[in-house]
């Protein structure tokens, strides 16, 4: 992993926009993004935010009970979401395909991403919300300059 760090607060979602556009210049095909949070603490916002600013056209949605959603960008690769919250252990996800999803034609951003933790490559890209308030959050960026 890269030593690059960032720390800030998000106050609204103007800020989660600009964030958001900031980290869509910075994603490279073959990358993976590991979001961790509470519940509420904003993944899903934040990886929504991110996936317009790289042309995603479709809604993008938590994809709990699927598992799973793949969307097309503007970028010349797709994204890939991953939502780990239901599963018990790692083994899980290597059923589903994790690291077939994992290649350089795709990003994959993965929501949950503790339960997963010994699978994801040494170059991840990780993200930490926490929620502070209504409208604040906090969040941590390791692995990527923003």
């Amino acid at each position: 992993m890269t030593k690059e760090k960032m720390e800030k607060i998000l106050h609204n979602l103007a800020d989660a926009r600009r964030l958001a556009s900031k980290i869509a210049g910075r994603v490279k095909s073959g990358q993976v993004f590991a979001f961790y949070g509470d519940l509420g603490a904003g993944k899903t916002t934040l990886i929504q935010q991110i996936a317009l600013k790289l042309g995603v056209e479709e809604p993008v949605t938590s994809p709990t009970f699927v598992i799973q959603k793949k969307y097309a960008t503007n970028k010349g690769f797709d994204l890939i979401h991953i939502d780990c919250y239901r599963f018990h252990n790692a083994v899980e996800a290597q059923d589903i395909g994790l690291f077939e999803l994992m290649n350089p034609s795709n990003v994959c951003f993965v929501e949950w991403a503790d339960k997963i933790e010994p699978l994801l490559p040494k170059d991840t890209v990780r993200i930490f919300l926490a929620y502070l308030s209504e409208t604040d959050r906090k969040v941590r960026i390791e692995g990527l300059d923003v």
